[in-house]
């Protein structure tokens, strides 16, 4: 049943698709997926298995708009199920796809096209959702028929191709791992010069003594923890992508920026406040590091100095 409703609606939109010496069947291998994952959706959409109960609302509504396509049901109505399953999970791609094919089916080609042109950029990744009623191959089958869809309609993606990429985990670390670009190398190997330089750093200044609950020694501290996660966001970007399309060439040396600017300005901030500080009876500073040492003292606590006596 379901498989000659989405075969009779898609079919005649890839009759004409080559690729290699033969053309492919893409309409009735679309068909075939469609009509498994509509099978799937409606024997686990009552389980209701996913972790969030929108997303569970998402996947009812969608089964109950394929069993609608699928006996010919009122289009509004499957147009309204589709709608509020996508309000419900705004990353229900198949959702985008069935309101597609519906508008195909009624011979809408430009409003159709453009619901295919969105499927494809907001399926490039694989999650749990699809995971339900989908395989992996599949839902990566349907995305590329569609973009085949598109091309035999003369729908391009020329200079947008990374828009519509399927995005695969760890894809950006593999490539940095076979092949660094210059960039990331010079940035990677800055970053550990920088974590392991201040790692020693931060074990001499332990064995000399310097207190490192007060500044400096806590601003060094505090700018070595800065470092390492400026190091995690950069194997994060690697491995999964920043949001909003920020890039770690960018984030990561203006985050260190920021925070080395920030620690300086906060230490000189302090050190004029405590020159500016009154001493009280007993005390005086050190001639040569300021540090305030009791009036006695022949020795800087703070820089080992000899100072004169009084």
């Amino acid at each position: 049943m379901f498989r000659s409703l989405f075969f009779s609606l898609f079919i005649f939109a890839t009759a004409n698709i080559q690729m290699g010496a033969e053309p492919p069947d893409y309409g009735r291998a679309f068909g075939a997926i469609i009509e498994k994952a509509a099978a799937r959706l409606q024997t686990v959409a009552e389980k209701r298995p996913l972790k969030l109960s929108q997303w569970n609302d998402s996947l009812k509504k969608t089964a109950q708009a394929v069993f609608l396509m699928a006996s010919r049901g009122d289009p509004e109505k499957i147009a309204a199920l589709l709608e509020a399953a996508r309000s419900r999970h705004p990353g229900n791609s198949f959702a985008i796809l069935l309101q597609a094919i519906s508008q195909n089916g009624r011979g809408d080609q430009a409003q159709a096209n453009k619901t295919f042109e969105e499927f494809l950029l907001k399926s490039r990744k694989y999650t749990e959702f699809e995971e339900t009623f989908l395989h992996w191959g599949e839902f990566h089958m349907l995305r590329r028929t569609v973009f085949e869809v598109l091309r035999s309609r003369k729908i391009y993606f020329k200079g947008r191709e990374e828009e519509i990429q399927a995005y695969i985990p760890y894809e950006q670390f593999f490539k940095y791992v076979m092949d660094p670009r210059r960039d990331d190398w010079v940035m990677n190997v800055a970053l550990v010069i920088l974590i392991l330089g201040g790692g020693v750093l931060l074990v001499t200044a332990s064995l000399t003594g310097v207190d490192l609950s007060a500044p400096p020694g806590s601003s060094l501290l505090t700018m070595y923890v800065m470092i390492w996660i400026a190091y995690s966001v950069w194997i994060f970007d690697l491995a999964f992508g920043l949001p909003f399309g920020l890039s770690r060439t960018t984030v990561v040396p203006l985050f260190l920026v920021i925070i080395v600017l920030s620690i300086l300005t906060l230490d000189l901030l302090a050190y004029l406040s405590d020159l500016a500080r009154p001493m009280e009876e007993g005390y005086r500073r050190c001639p040569h590091c300021k540090g305030i040492i009791v009036t006695l003292a022949t020795e800087c606590i703070h820089c080992r100095k000899k100072v004169p006596s009084r």
